[in-house]
């Protein structure tokens, strides 16, 4: 039994993947009121122990998060899922919570109770319950999940932000394949575009505001990545491909 329900907000996807979605550390179901329609909720043995209202709230954000990201990143794109947003909570027994997000946990497994079974050591496949399930011990799987959570593109703003974020992800990404002995060009479809999107990254003149530098006397780059959906495609593609041999070698089942 559960003691805080998570208020869930999701598209025409949402009953599909709740169905199919096993995992350890937080689990989806829906229900129907016949005044609302379809009711949507997640759950986490992850918060039950939580009293404070801050702490709930970063934990149940860090979550979200955390779905969306493994979402993406089985998915190998961002068009191909609609975001899951959680927003708010209750008490299991009745009584609202005070969803208040300050601050990102970024270790949010800390049970001290049993969880249920996941899917780790029982499948294979790089469904998004299995990443979750491997993120709870490993923090680079998990930084990965979470950079691939936070991508928006829906506002000049959110563009802005989200180069610095795919930069990011490239190079937690890029020690993921050094770790492995690997190099990126193992994991390109073209050769050579992810050193047209730092390329990109690293030019004002090319990105204006999106850029990870300010302005300098560089010359601009031949051939750069300058399309944000490009850029976010790339980098969700070849960073589900390295996270896939990166799990295979360190968490599969012998």
């Amino acid at each position: 039994m559960h003691r805080w329900e998570i208020r869930v907000f999701a598209g025409s996807d949402y009953i599909s993947f709740a169905d199919h979605f096993r995992c350890a550390h937080v689990s989806f179901g829906s229900d129907h009121d016949e005044h609302t329609g379809h009711v949507f909720s997640a759950y986490s043995y992850h918060i039950d122990h939580l009293d404070d209202p801050v702490a709930i709230s970063n934990r149940i954000y860090s979550f979200e998060l955390l779905v969306n990201g493994a979402r993406r990143l089985s998915a190998g794109g961002l068009e191909s899922t609609m975001r899951i947003e959680f927003d708010g909570y209750h008490a299991v027994d009745g009584g609202e919570g005070r969803y208040k997000v300050v601050a990102i946990d970024e270790d949010p497994f800390d049970s001290p109770g049993p969880p249920p079974v996941g899917e780790v050591g029982q499948t294979r496949a790089f469904t998004a319950a299995r990443y979750i399930d491997v993120a709870a011990s490993d923090s680079t799987v998990r930084t990965l999940l979470f950079l691939a959570g936070i991508i928006y593109n829906n506002s000049p703003k959110d563009v802005i932000l989200t180069w610095g974020t795919l930069y990011k992800l490239y190079d937690t990404y890029r020690h993921m394949a050094k770790e492995l002995g690997a190099v990126l060009a193992d994991f390109e479809d073209a050769p050579g575009e992810t050193g047209r999107f730092t390329a990109a990254c690293n030019n004002m003149s090319v990105l204006g505001l999106g850029a990870r530098h300010g302005l300098s006397a560089n010359q601009p780059p031949s051939n750069p990545m300058t399309g944000i959906d490009d850029a976010i495609e790339t980098n969700l593609r070849i960073a589900r491909k390295i996270s896939e041999r990166y799990i295979e070698a360190r968490h599969s089942a012998p």
